[in-house]
């Protein structure tokens, strides 16, 4: 009992040193407050907009044309004993007539909505060698971003109510967070969620990358949890003097929805040349079925950029998806050229989806980007899995300014 009563006093002993220094603590305080000052005024601010045209027609719906401009204000503070502040805000602004659902009926859908919002408002520490831990509103990446990732592409992110921590030491990098909401390109999806998000990954050279991750989502609103584990081996090794890159994965996934249970595969193999001219690849990836009934899904993933970019698959069909594609990049008179060719089938019932061919151009002159691009999907039998699927045509213009 004695000790319990001593605690009180003992906590005042700190309190009675300052009090018997008065000339230290003040001058420490002023110190603390002039470091604090140095801070906050001390930090970076920074600009980020877009002007961009987009035009869309899947054949069922009407043709959608949407102009929009994207802006974003933010600003970073500067370090005070490891903690920094930032907060950006988000304005997307329509110019011109504008079509396109989800804002109008019968219009094919682009998704990019009028809105102003709270794109990121984060408190960051790094007063640990290796650590790093962030709270609040944030972008959340995990490796390529076919996982977890902000869907980049549209004019509004993707970003996380989240507290999320990583430590890298010796080559070695660990990664968790825990998500409470998404808040998703479309404010109107935002959901309450109970995600656990973790991801490992270990670079011995720049030739081999190991990696594991795991994925435990729990959708607060809706009857639906999933699990996924998955490693994954890439690197960029250097043989017979050329500049290779490669990429496997593999990953298994169980989803319970609606009271029913599904347990489905992923698959992802890559193999690439990269050159001072440009590079090549071929990839083939397989996103399973369970009897044709479910397929494997990536709910946080930045999708635009993987099955096509008309965005015909951001939902796996029940009976699967087999993207066999070739993947091109190059520069030209400082344009730097994409091309991608997609053919897709069913991962069960050998249903031939349809091909797609993806093109983009981009110009930068140091903050400003100028850029173009194209996605043709060629529909087959996909409608035999997806009801009124068609052929889908997308086109983009923009103009981007980031500071």
């Amino acid at each position: 009992m004695r000790l319990f009563k001593a605690v009180p006093v003992l906590a005042l002993l700190p309190l009675a040193g300052v009090m018997a220094l008065p000339g230290q603590a003040s001058a420490l305080c002023e110190h603390c407050l002039e470091e604090l000052d140095g801070a906050l005024t001390g930090g970076k601010p920074f600009v980020d907009m877009r002007l961009r045209h987009e035009q869309a027609d899947d054949n069922v719906n009407r043709e959608a044309r949407a102009t929009t401009l994207r802006t974003r204000l933010g600003y970073e503070t500067g370090r005070f004993h490891g903690f920094s502040i930032l907060g950006e805000m988000e304005n997307l602004a329509t110019v011109g007539n504008n079509r396109h659902a989800p804002l109008h009926d019968g219009y094919t859908t682009i998704a990019d909505v009028r809105d102003t919002v709270l794109n990121r408002a984060q408190i960051d520490y790094r007063g640990v060698t290796g650590l790093h831990a962030t709270l609040g509103r944030q972008r959340i990446v995990f490796d390529n971003a076919r996982h977890v990732g902000d869907v980049g592409w549209r004019q509004n992110n993707q970003t996380y109510d989240a507290a999320r921590l990583r430590y890298n030491m010796f080559g070695l990098t660990l990664d968790y967070a825990h998500i409470n909401k998404v808040n998703a390109v479309v404010p109107a999806n935002d959901i309450r969620v109970g995600h656990d998000i973790f991801q490992a990954q270990f670079e011995p050279a720049d030739s081999l990358n190991l990696g594991y991750y795991g994925l435990f989502l729990d959708e607060d609103d809706q009857e639906r949890e999933s699990s996924t584990h998955g490693v994954v081996v890439h690197g960029e090794p250097r043989l017979a003097g050329l500049n290779w890159a490669y990429r496997l994965e593999y990953a298994r996934q169980n989803l319970e929805e609606n009271g029913d249970e599904y347990d489905t595969s992923y698959l992802l193999t890559e193999l690439g040349l990269i050159a001072d001219t440009g590079s090549v690849a071929l990839v083939h990836e397989i996103l399973g079925t369970d009897n044709g009934e479910a397929g494997f899904q990536t709910d946080l993933a930045t999708k635009h950029g993987f099955n096509g970019w008309a965005d015909v698959f951001l939902q796996t069909p029940d009976a699967g998806l087999r993207d066999a594609h070739l993947r091109l990049g190059t520069e030209l008179a400082s344009v730097n050229i994409a091309f991608r060719y997609h053919v897709f089938r069913s991962d069960r019932g050998g249903i031939d989806y349809g091909d797609e061919l993806n093109l983009q151009l981009t110009r930068s002159w140091g903050k400003y980007t100028l850029g173009a691009k194209m996605a043709r999907f060629t529909a087959d039998e996909l409608d035999e899995v997806v009801d009124d699927a068609d052929d889908t045509d997308r086109f983009w213009l923009w103009a981007s300014l980031s500071f």
